[in-house]
């Protein structure tokens, strides 16, 4: 599965992790996954990363605020370490209209930080 994802309870996260090729079809099914898991709550935060060399076919109509399962008090933290990360993470903000509980990091550190979680 090209998103993989680990619910958190404990501290209330859930951390996700893109790899290899991933199209609107992989970001529908993990969405799917995460509206079905009886641990999943829509308030947790999203602490999101992609895998060196991930290669990332979504567009804007991809990130539409009525298929996202998280609210929109959610934190989303994420990390963006190469260039091509970079845009999709500022094309998920720019979805959002620039929500400031969309903040992409270059390291994993800060974005835990800025969560909460360190």
């Amino acid at each position: 599965m090209a998103v993989q994802y680990e619910t958190d309870p404990n501290h209330h996260l859930v951390r996700t992790t893109f790899t290899g090729v991933v199209t609107r079809w992989d970001q529908a099914d993990y969405q799917a996954s995460l509206r079905c898991n009886r641990i999943f709550d829509p308030a947790f935060s999203e602490l999101i990363h992609f895998e060196m060399g991930a290669e990332i076919h979504l567009s804007f109509m991809d990130f539409r605020l009525e298929d996202d399962p998280f609210s929109r008090a959610s934190k989303r933290a994420i990390v963006a370490s190469q260039p091509a990360v970079y845009r999709i993470a500022r094309l998920f903000q720019l979805a959002r209209r620039d929500d400031p509980n969309v903040q992409i990091f270059a390291t994993t550190g800060e974005a835990e930080l800025w969560l909460g979680l360190g």
